[in-house]
């Protein structure tokens, strides 16, 4: 009886072990699969960091090619007399007089234009206009014309007057 109610007792405690033993079968394989995920996000992380790295880079040397320009550009500024820097573009200011014809031709051969109108702050007046901010108060040709018809008033760039 004796050995029956330890073999008894060994068999629950098996039992329980097995049953144990399941358990933890079970949690490895989950502990597996999250281990597996957690790899997978960690490569892809990885792989999100390295473009985000290669991006930055080449945003850094974008970065350090405009500025290398635009003191290029600060550079020639200095050399290119009569001419003024506002607002991201670059006006001419001549200190001699020319037809409105020779100035457009001089703007042209530079790769500009004469000014056109794009926005309230610059108040026109028929043949030229008084740019206070950037020419100080002097006369200064813009690029309207009725060259085309006598009255019909057109900017350089075709664009018409309204």
């Amino acid at each position: 009886m004796k050995v029956n109610k330890e073999r008894d007792q060994l068999l629950t405690k098996n039992k329980n072990l097995t049953g144990e033993r399941d358990q933890l079968l079970t949690k490895i394989t989950s502990l597996s699969g999250d281990r597996d995920w957690l790899l997978n996000k960690n490569i892809n992380l990885t792989n999100e960091r390295d473009e985000l790295i290669a991006k930055n880079d080449n945003l850094i040397k974008q970065r350090d090619q405009l500025n290398q320009e635009i003191n290029e550009m600060l550079k020639k500024q200095k050399h290119m007399d009569g001419w003024i820097y506002h607002e991201f573009s670059y006006y001419y200011i001549s200190s001699g007089w020319k037809s409105w014809t020779e100035s457009r031709i001089y703007c042209t051969d530079r790769g500009g234009d004469l000014i056109i109108k794009d926005n309230s702050e610059e108040q026109v007046s028929e043949r030229y206009c008084e740019f206070d901010n950037i020419s100080g108060g002097a006369d200064v040709w813009i690029g309207l014309t009725d060259s085309d018809v006598e009255d019909r008033w057109k900017w350089v760039d075709g664009s018409t007057l309204t």
